[in-house]
């Protein structure tokens, strides 16, 4: 991968934190229309345009904020696919305060043009064992 290239992902990985800390309706259109995104909660999965949709409205329409510090973000690509896998911290907030969660993100991007939008995320909080 281009140097640019891995800039242009790991941009796309960093993105989202920044739309969800800001309530952007809108963070939708970061997934393909195909998409499966599923998240860390219970009936946090959605299949199709819609369901996207409907998932990140229902999120923007929670109290708590949530963003990410990741302290590793992994990311090969082969050309137009990128393999992301992201180490780091949750920090949910509420009433102005944060939390660290440990937090790791694995995913796919695919590129149309210039955007990468996700294929497939998968999001989880790993047990301390």
């Amino acid at each position: 991968m281009t140097a640019d290239g891995e800039t242009a992902v790991r941009a796309a990985v960093e993105r989202p934190s920044h739309r969800l800390l800001s309530k952007d309706a809108r963070i939708d259109d970061e997934l393909e229309d195909d998409a499966l995104p599923v998240g860390s909660e219970m009936g946090e999965r959605a299949e199709g345009r819609k369901a996207i949709a409907l998932l990140f409205a229902g999120l923007m329409t929670k109290p708590r904020t949530v963003r990410w510090a990741w302290d590793r973000l992994d990311v090969a690509t082969e050309g137009d696919v990128a393999w992301i896998f992201a180490d780091g911290n949750a920090l949910p907030g509420e009433n102005g305060g944060e939390s660290a969660v440990p937090y790791r993100l694995s995913g796919v991007r695919r590129r149309r043009g210039d955007t990468w939008r996700w294929r497939l995320f998968h999001r989880s909080e790993p047990a301390a064992g």
